[in-house]
């Protein structure tokens, strides 16, 4: 595993681990699902997932205490610099059930023709 890898992963788990305390449940569900590293280590793009509706309403008040994430990240790991830390909501998931909900349809509708 190189150097990158252990970072990003790092990243990861301490973001997770911040967003019970910062967050306090007030956004509800929240899962972090990947972190990327430059390869200076300066900045790190994580990417989330808000659970339920209002997703990108969820997400702008996130982004507005990710100043208190990064000191709370910074606090806790051991390297000489913490990269800058940048959310990113991904909405897969969301996706994925629009896509699943179409072909549902599809199914439903094909079994009526027959």
């Amino acid at each position: 595993m190189s150097r990158i890898d252990e970072v990003n992963d790092l990243i990861k788990d301490e973001v997770s681990k911040a967003f019970p305390k910062v967050l306090d449940g007030e956004y509800g569900l929240v899962t972090v699902l990947k972190a990327d590293v430059t390869k200076d280590l300066k900045k790190a793009d994580v990417w989330i997932s808000v659970f339920g509706e209002d997703q990108d309403e969820k997400f702008q008040g996130i982004k507005e205490k990710t100043v208190l994430v990064q000191q709370e990240v910074a606090s806790n790991i051991k390297i000489k610099f913490t990269p800058k830390i940048e959310l990113h909501l991904d909405k897969t998931g969301e996706y994925a059930f629009h896509i699943e909900s179409l072909l549902s349809k599809i199914e439903t509708d094909d079994r009526k023709k027959h």
